[in-house]
């Protein structure tokens, strides 16, 4: 780790002394779309799982290097700088970066969120807006490599309904056309399955192809 690394991680743990936030900010459980570019890489597609005034917890495709930089862009919140402090399975831990100010802004739409997801709100209406795109056919690859015909009944940006006469356990991964997803539910002739990742807001309409 370099001196300047090293620096800039225990500011970011406050180790040099907690920079400003709000009190009271609740720790939000929000699945909100975004890109993410490295600061000296690529950009990728990713979502929240959970939102603090401190920190993200990010799934996505990529994993970033332990305090690499990432330039975050997300639904509803906008852009965010921060320092990867964690690597997970599905993703990263971000440590957010940021002025008292935008700390402040992000203070305000964590609140929002955490009202607005716990209800029918603006943020759940468009996560669960259910389509049925003009493709409907696809292959199911479960984890074992075999594939099963399967026809999407309806999709939204979190997850989709599939007829398919094959019947895998609950949270088994699979892989939809070139899309990961697990099973959360079965029901007669078919399956749900949820995401690995959001579908993009500009991906999502009839023509979205898996």
């Amino acid at each position: 780790m370099t001196p300047a690394q090293s620096a800039t991680l225990r500011r970011l743990l406050g180790v040099d002394g907690p920079p400003p936030v709000a009190a009271d900010v609740p720790r939000v459980t929000a699945r909100l779309a975004g890109r993410a570019m490295l600061q000296d890489g690529p950009e990728f597609t990713c979502h929240t799982d959970e939102i603090s005034v401190d920190e993200i917890t990010i799934a996505a495709d990529a994993t970033p290097k332990l305090l690499q930089g990432v330039i975050l862009y997300l639904d509803v919140i906008g852009g965010l700088n921060g320092v990867v402090t964690q690597t997970t399975r599905d993703g990263f831990l971000l440590k957010i970066d940021a002025t008292a100010h935008k700390r402040a802004k992000l203070a305000e739409q964590i609140t929002w969120l955490a009202s607005n997801c716990a209800t029918s709100g603006a943020v759940k209406a468009r996560l669960s807006e259910r389509i049925k795109p003009h493709r409907t056919d696809y292959w199911l690859v479960l984890e074992d490599g075999t594939r099963h015909e399967g026809e999407i009944i309806d999709v939204s940006r979190t997850g989709a309904a599939i007829k398919t006469a094959v019947s895998p356990s609950i949270r088994t991964r699979v892989l939809i056309g070139s899309t990961r997803a697990h099973v959360v539910r079965a029901f007669s002739g078919g399956l749900a399955v949820e995401f690995a990742l959001l579908v993009p807001i500009e991906r999502f309409g009839t023509t979205l192809v898996l």
